[in-house]
């Protein structure tokens, strides 16, 4: 397997950014570099942010993506998954990548939007396991 496309490998890049974008705002908080000001700022700001973000997301993947196959179905993967395979359902079924869902949810959780966690529990507990064996149908162009 080509070590590029190798998906280990695409995880393996955003979980260590995750790490190290983490571990920088924690550097600066917690280091005085920064005033304090701007980190009282930044946490009142935040959840408008992230909104703010969340839609530029959906702007830019709704003009790229395509609506799901004719007759596919949501499910959960049986072979894409790290916690319950929600990620890894949803982006194929959408058409996105499921480590740039992945991340999302992560930088959402790390600026104190919770509601993803809740959102995540609510759909592993809603959203059926695929079949053994399913293939998802072709997309359409």
């Amino acid at each position: 397997m080509d070590r590029i496309k190798d998906p280990r490998n695409s995880i393996g890049v955003a979980i260590g950014a995750a790490f190290i974008i983490f571990g920088a705002w924690l550097l600066l908080r917690t280091s005085g570099i920064v005033p304090p000001f701007f980190f009282e700022t930044l946490d009142r700001i935040s959840g408008p942010l992230v909104l703010i973000v969340i839609g530029v997301v959906l702007v830019i993947v709704a003009q790229r993506a395509h609506a799901p196959a004719p007759g596919s179905r949501l499910y959960r993967s049986r072979t894409d998954k790290w916690l319950g395979g929600v990620f890894g359902g949803l982006g194929p079924y959408l058409g996105i990548d499921p480590v740039v869902l992945r991340l999302a949810a992560v930088v959402l959780a790390v600026v104190g939007q919770g509601w993803i966690v809740v959102a995540y529990i609510i759909g592993w507990a809603v959203i059926p396991e695929e079949p053994i064996g399913y293939t998802p149908p072709a997309s359409a162009p």
